[in-house]
């Protein structure tokens, strides 16, 4: 049996995002991705929550 492995490229990321369609999470983390495109300088994220939130 083959094993699939798909590579965490930001191409292959953003794709699966676009695949599931209809979650209020994904679309909440595409509008996350494309502010932080908009970043030119160096900065800080923390993400802090609890697990699965």
């Amino acid at each position: 049996m083959k094993k699939a492995t798909l590579e965490a490229t930001d191409e292959n990321i953003l794709q699966s995002i676009k695949e599931q369609k209809g979650t209020e999470r994904n679309t909440e983390i595409m509008e996350f991705i494309k502010a932080l495109d908009l970043i030119e300088e160096n900065i800080f994220i923390s993400l802090d929550a609890r697990w699965g939130e």
